[in-house]
């Protein structure tokens, strides 16, 4: 079966669909805290409201996860680098949500922010693989997702033409510009455009709820002030993280809330310091507390979103040349909210779903579950990156990097597709590093573009391809390929000798951290377990992370096997 992972920065949502409906796997909870949390002592992983529930003061917790793999993909807690993190995080998910319900999954279909670059996307599919032990995965921009999350749900009056997204979500909030035909033959994202969580977002709208309401009548009923870790969330003890966690619940409760009626009664037991909060809370409180974060969505929409659809042709001296405003995500119901999208785009249709926050899930789960229409659907992006192929300057005895001419930024490519980007030859480039007789091949990534040539280190730059080319092979070209479906780059002559974290060293650490997981499958079924094999596996395990070059030595060989045959086992 195909399941359907929003993989949200604040929530995390999973369902299927079946029969034509969808089916939220999460149950009464509807979604799941992308939240982590480590203890240093241990070194045990937590996530979702496990990981939110505990209050030790040692405890790091990480509430957004998600962030990471944007702006800190080489983040590690403790021994665990971000891609396990991110493996556990979805192997929790397996076990917790997915098989309880007896789902046998053969694909999953995820959404992802399209300002995502290989490194991320690349890192995000092979967490799945391995949480799930199968290898089919599609990635999805998420706004497209969350199109064809709001046709199905609402097949009478699907949208098509030019339709701006604005999905609200509770860590950070995404803009983007899209087409659609009428028969959805066709769907292009043009642009998509992110606004950080301290710009505007749901989680910036419930901490002005906490600040402004419900600290003051905190302080007003029981005489006591809110510590001031709590109000700057800064140096925060576990205790602290768990109530600030709590707290922020109430605050989305309210604001929840008072979109269905005037007002609202909260009875928050054990607001802080063991003490409950109990008050009322008026529509037109809410809205005055929240003026400061609709301003700054005033202006992120003039100085940042109107001149990218000027570029587009969608905005002009008339006004805005839009046929929809989409207003989507768990934040997009806070009273106030809408009028004020609406003030802002004049003479254009604001929609807001029922269920704004599964559009994304629910457009997943119809793409997953091969939609008639969807199956046809002809899905194409921009792709806001450039790449950098890497030379050595031996003037100035430096590395820079030569921007490389196929226009992702401009071009619409089909997400299932391979293009080529360049190709290589020694004669054009005789100042790429030779080491004896191989060439060292090191492309970079970056979102905004620069000149031709610049220096190595800047801001927003990843390397995404490092490898040895024997300069044989180099003598009539390479041919370097853009392969979306995968997220990769790959060579004319097959697969890169080195894909982002394929390594051989990251292989076997794979292996090693899968070891414990793997024993307490075969403890579990005591035919299979032997102890004196289990601790000799894990000596093997040892020496073959000491020495990556597997194919050396029998033994290795035997080791890898063992490991795949449990790999088996465990699926079985």
């Amino acid at each position: 079966m195909s399941l359907a992972i929003d993989f949200g920065t604040s929530r995390t949502k999973i369902g299927i669909v079946k029969a034509g409906l969808f089916v939220n796997l999460v149950d009464e909870a509807a979604s799941i805290p992308s939240m982590i949390a480590y203890n240093p002592g241990s070194e045990n992983l937590y996530f979702g409201f496990d990981a939110a529930s505990l209050q030790e003061d040692h405890i790091i917790k990480i509430p957004y996860l998600k962030l990471a793999l944007k702006r800190n993909p080489s983040f590690t807690l403790g021994p665990y680098n971000l891609e396990q993190i991110l493996a556990s995080f979805f192997h929790y998910i397996n076990v917790k949500y997915i098989r309880p319900k007896n789902i046998s999954t053969s694909k999953i279909i995820t959404g992802i922010p399209n300002y995502f670059g290989l490194r991320a996307r690349g890192m995000l599919i092979r967490a799945l693989q391995q949480a799930f032990t199968i290898t089919d995965i599609e990635l999805l921009p998420e706004p497209i997702a969350a199109l064809m999350g709001y046709n199905f749900s609402h097949p009478r009056s699907k949208l098509s033409g030019d339709i701006l997204s604005i999905d609200l979500g509770g860590g950070t909030s995404d803009f983007s510009f899209f087409t659609v035909d009428e028969d959805e033959n066709e769907i292009i994202l043009e642009s998509q455009m992110q606004a950080g969580h301290d710009a505007f977002s749901g989680s910036e709208m419930d901490r002005f709820i906490l600040r402004n309401v419900l600290f003051p009548a905190y302080a007003m009923e029981t005489g006591q002030e809110i510590p001031l870790p709590l109000i700057t969330e800064k140096n925060l003890q576990g205790k602290d993280s768990y109530y600030l966690y709590r707290m922020l619940e109430t605050a989305e409760k309210v604001k929840l809330e008072l979109d269905k009626r005037r007002e609202c009664y909260i009875h928050a037991v054990d607001f802080f310091a063991s003490v409950s909060l109990r008050m009322v809370i008026s529509v037109e409180t809410l809205i005055q507390s929240l003026k400061p974060v609709f301003r700054r969505l005033d202006d992120y929409i003039t100085q940042q979103l109107t001149p990218r659809a000027q570029k587009l042709g969608l905005y002009n001296h008339q006004g805005w040349q839009l046929d929809y405003v989409l207003l989507l995500g768990g934040a997009a119901l806070t009273p106030g909210l809408k009028e004020r999208v609406e003030q802002l785009f004049p003479e254009v249709p604001v929609i807001t779903p029922a269920e704004p926050e599964l559009n994304v899930v629910m457009g997943l789960g119809a793409k997953a579950g091969e939609d008639r229409i969807y199956s046809l659907t002809s899905i194409k992006t921009i792709y806001p990156f450039v790449f950098f192929l890497e030379l050595f300057n031996p003037e100035q005895e430096a590395c820079l990097l030569h921007k490389l001419t196929f226009d992702t930024h401009n071009l619409e490519l089909d997400l299932s597709s391979r293009y080529k980007i360049f190709t290589l030859t020694l004669d054009q480039y005789p100042s790429l590093f030779l080491e004896q007789d191989l060439v060292r091949l090191r492309l970079w990534e970056a979102e905004n573009e620069g000149e031709t040539m610049i220096s190595q280190r800047f801001s927003g730059q990843e390397v995404i391809l490092d490898t040895g080319i024997p300069s044989k092979e180099m003598s009539s070209g390479v041919d370097i390929y853009l392969n979306l479906k995968e997220s990769c780059l790959e060579l004319d002559f097959g697969p890169a000798a080195i894909k982002p974290g394929h390594k051989a060293e990251d292989l076997f650490f794979s292996l090693k951290n899968n070891y414990l997981d793997l024993v307490r499958f075969t403890e579990n079924n005591p035919t299979l377990f032997q102890a004196d094999f289990a601790a000799d596996f894990a000596a093997r395990i040892e020496t073959v992370c000491q020495e990556p070059f597997f194919y050396r030595e029998h033994r290795d060989i035997v080791a890898f096997k063992l490991y795949t045959l449990l790999q088996l086992l465990k699926q079985a």
